[in-house]
């Protein structure tokens, strides 16, 4: 269905809108992932595992699992994506960027939303404008299902310090599962 999608010349927008449909039909099938793919490594507070990366770097889709009372840092995605909730409660604070750098190098962002997701919930953003946000999870985790516009372990993004203004670069990374 992914390629399908893609291979159509749909706008970011029409992919995710498409994608959510997909995405909320995964996640409605319970017990369909490993339980290995459910917990964050032990020295970790999430880990992201590959479900499938397309070999044109495309898109991708991982599974991040959250351990309890999870807060992400403020950042962006430079791609679309799609997160639907499997598992737990996440609530997503998404920002709009008032200012790009200034003279000094600050960023300003402002908080436009704040949304809780539960089981079966999916949400989607597209890339300048909607992607950029934060994770918190609640006292037991949370594990969600993640399709992006490309590989995202191959994408430079920022991380946003909201205190100082300042923004870092950051790159995603895979978990290896555990060995049993």
């Amino acid at each position: 269905m992914t390629y399908q999608i893609l291979e159509d010349g749909n706008s970011d927008c029409r992919v995710v809108e498409e994608l959510t449909e997909g995405v909320e039909g995964l996640i409605a099938q319970q017990n369909w992932l490993p339980e290995s793919y459910c917990k964050p490594r032990p020295d970790a507070s999430y880990s992201q595992y590959p479900l499938y990366i397309d070999p044109n770097g495309a898109f991708c889709v991982t599974v991040v699992a959250f351990g309890p009372s999870i807060e992400t840092s403020v950042h962006n995605h430079c791609v679309w994506g799609v997160i639907g909730v499997y598992q737990g409660e996440e609530w997503e604070h998404r920002y709009h960027r008032e200012s790009y750098w200034n003279e000094a190098n600050r960023f300003r962002l402002t908080e436009v939303d704040c949304a809780k997701a539960g089981p079966g919930q999916v949400s989607g953003f597209t890339a300048p404008n909607q992607d950029i946000h934060s994770i918190q999870t609640s006292l037991t985790g949370s594990v969600s299902i993640h399709v992006y516009g490309a590989d995202i372990v191959k994408i430079p993004r920022l991380n946003f310090d909201l205190n100082t203004g300042q923004a870092s670069p950051v790159y995603s990374c895979y978990t290896a599962l555990p060995k049993v």
